[in-house]
């Protein structure tokens, strides 16, 4: 209890001048890693780093209508072998718990079957590095 109280202070005191986001921790459908490793190359070329096989779902009230679009890295669609892939967006964030935090982006497909939830990937499985579990409270700074 306190560590969901301690997470809902954080998100309005980390940074006045940041948006943020408080949500929750969400199972996927499971299709993350195969798209995510899909477009691996490209994130890598956009954003230096290599994508762990997945992404974090988190859901939150605001859901993704606050996420500033306009501030995001576009990867353009592209065609691999009879598949063809939309465009993606990548918006840099940052992700807290507890006395957690890591740089990451929010990843935003044009085609995706997550209107509620946001999906962030990272160089790392963001479960693992925070320790989480669905249900947990995250934050997420822009």
């Amino acid at each position: 209890v306190l560590e969901k109280i301690i997470s809902k202070i954080e998100c309005f005191l980390h940074n006045k001048n940041a948006k943020s986001i408080c949500g929750s921790i969400v199972s996927g459908i499971g299709e993350g890693a195969y798209y995510v490793g899909e477009y691996s190359p490209r994130i890598r070329e956009c954003v230096g780093y290599t994508p762990y096989g997945g992404t974090l779902n988190i859901r939150s009230d605001e859901g993704r209508r606050i996420i500033p679009l306009r501030q995001g890295i576009e990867i353009s669609p592209f065609s691999s072998g009879d598949r063809t892939f939309g465009r993606v967006k990548l918006i840099p964030v940052k992700l807290s718990r507890a006395d957690k935090s890591v740089e990451c982006h929010i990843i935003i497909p044009d085609r995706t079957h997550h209107r509620l939830d946001i999906e962030v990937i990272a160089d790392r499985n963001l479960r693992e590095f925070f320790g989480a579990k669905d249900g947990d409270e995250i934050n997420i700074f822009m």
